[in-house]
């Protein structure tokens, strides 16, 4: 489909975000896939929620779209996190290039080279609290047995979750200050008696609690 309109495509989410929500109650998400030329990328996407012009306009971002559609990741920093209706989660795997890949050789996350651990830092930034999805399409994991499959990836997307980077919080500027303040004091202090060798915080080796020492 080369003649893409994206105002056309944009007049029509807006009717659809009507439909669902007077006649539905639900909120319908626009999503970009790899083969829907137009729509294939994350910006395209967004593109045509903002362009609805309606104030329920969201996206539903794929790391495997956003790999396979190149799209990259850093975008999702540019981004409000309300702006997203779900994310989908997944992996893809290195032994293919990237013009080879299809929904069927999706992996549970951190099985591929996807960098999940930055997304999740990236997503947390943006302010997003909504659902992480689990989407796999892979024909190998619907041979086996469900729930297993389940247990599965609901493991592997919390491992991945478990380590992904904290963000660095930087101190407020008061607090900066304060602290800097503090030292200059303590630069000042005069120095402590004879005799009294300081210990950890300047407390003397004689009161400080041995390491690893319990009662």
């Amino acid at each position: 489909w080369t003649e893409f309109d994206p105002k056309w495509a944009a007049d029509r989410y807006r009717e659809l975000l009507e439909i669902g929500i007077n006649d539905y109650n639900i909120k319908p998400s626009m999503v970009f896939v790899e083969f829907l030329e137009g729509a294939k990328r994350m910006g395209q996407a967004a593109a045509i929620a903002i362009d609805a012009d309606h104030p329920d306009a969201t996206i539903i971002p794929d790391v495997f779209h956003m790999h396979i559609g190149d799209s990259g990741f850093t975008g999702l920093r540019h981004l409000a996190g309300d702006f997203i209706s779900i994310f989908q989660f997944n992996d893809a795997p290195a032994n293919l290039p990237t013009d080879q890949l299809k929904d069927e050789h999706r992996v549970y996350p951190g099985d591929g080279l996807l960098p999940l651990a930055s997304t999740l830092r990236d997503l947390k930034h943006i302010g997003f609290n909504r659902c992480v999805s689990l989407e796999l399409y892979n024909p190998t994991y619907w041979a086996q047995d469900h729930l297993s499959v389940a247990k599965t990836g609901l493991e592997k997307t919390l491992d991945v979750i478990r380590r992904f980077p904290a963000p660095v919080e930087e101190a407020p500027a008061d607090d900066a200050a304060e602290a800097e303040n503090e030292a200059d004091t303590d630069a000042d202090a005069p120095a402590p008696d004879a005799g009294s060798t300081p210990g950890a915080a300047g407390v003397p080796e004689d009161e400080v609690p041995a390491a690893g020492a319990s009662d």
